[in-house]
């Protein structure tokens, strides 16, 4: 748990490493990433959305198969499969997002845009509760992937209009590692969080049914234990004395994690839906600076620092 002595001395310890970082980038000569970068509010704006998209990104894509194998029932080659419209849409949006800013001239209001399309995406997989449907979960799915993919070509082309060609390799690396831990972090938090949540759900359906046997209470107390099919469908084989007296196939045992699970995941969904608004108002104070000249001058360019 996140109270425990470990956890608070692994989070006390990233912090001391944190600051110790910051210190020494601010006095290196050469730094991993230059301090100077973050007086700029168009890198600052882009680098925090870039992370949480990021974070929001990685986390579906870690998380829509478990929950098409928990929730649904479908094997892990169907539950793998159900990400490809989800990357289709990203590739094909993505290329479309560049080409628009390369003819707008401008990415804020692309940018607003497709960030409400990303929420509009993860409020209908919110919406589809702890039964997904296989047609319904692509469409949702395409739509996340929609509002994602066109936002990946906005905040790196903002900060590389931001800066002088001389600097562009740095500003450019700074975004991706920013992009890089956040889908990182954004796994082990969805991770965490997604489990915290089905042990809640679980135990508040356990406390629906007094009647069950402390076996089975213990084993659904434990839910990453049955995040998988064998252990799912080993419920229907275990000894009676972990079976509900009423229910000695394990049905109804499956049946509850299954609907803990699925409210986990709203849960999950609900969190990326604040995230992906969190990062709509940072990209409202975006600065919109027309895009540049690609044949324009060196002198000219060290102009915009």
């Amino acid at each position: 748990t996140w109270n425990s002595p470990p956890v608070i001395g692994l989070l006390a310890f990233a912090a001391a490493m944190l600051a110790l970082f910051v210190l020494n980038e601010r006095k290196a000569l050469e730094p991993i990433q230059p301090p100077f970068l973050f007086n700029n509010s168009i890198f600052v704006v882009s680098s925090a959305v870039a992370f949480l998209v990021s974070a929001s990104m990685f986390s579906t894509i870690m998380f829509i198969p478990l929950f098409m194998q928990v929730s649904a029932g479908a094997s892990a080659t169907n539950a793998g499969a159900i990400l490809t419209p989800l990357i289709l849409s990203m590739m094909v949006t993505a290329t479309l997002s560049g080409i628009l800013i390369s003819r707008t001239g401008t990415y804020r209001w692309l940018g607003i845009g497709a960030l409400l399309v990303a929420i509009g995406g993860y409020f209908l997989l919110w919406r589809m509760g702890e039964n997904p449907g296989q047609a319904g979960m692509v469409r949702d799915l395409v739509i996340v992937g929609a509002g994602l993919g066109i936002t990946l070509p906005i905040y790196l082309v903002a900060v590389q209009n931001a800066f002088p060609h001389r600097i562009l390799g740095m500003v450019t690396g700074s975004i991706q590692f920013f992009r890089t831990v956040g889908g990182a972090a954004g796994t082990a938090l969805f991770g965490s969080f997604l489990t915290t949540r089905i042990r809640a759900h679980a135990a508040g359906i356990l406390a629906e049914h007094p009647r069950s046997l402390p076996g089975l209470r213990a084993s659904l107390a434990n839910p990453l234990a049955f995040l998988n099919s064998g252990r799912l469908s080993h419920l229907s084989r275990a000894p009676a004395a972990l079976l509900v007296p009423a229910d000695p196939q394990g049905t109804a045992a499956r049946d509850a994690l299954k609907m803990a699970f699925g409210w986990a995941m709203r849960d999950v969904f609900a969190l990326e839906i604040a995230i992906m608004a969190f990062s709509l108002l940072l990209t409202w104070f975006l600065a919109d600076s027309p895009i540049r000249n690609p044949n324009q001058t060196v002198e000219e360019d060290a102009t915009l620092t």
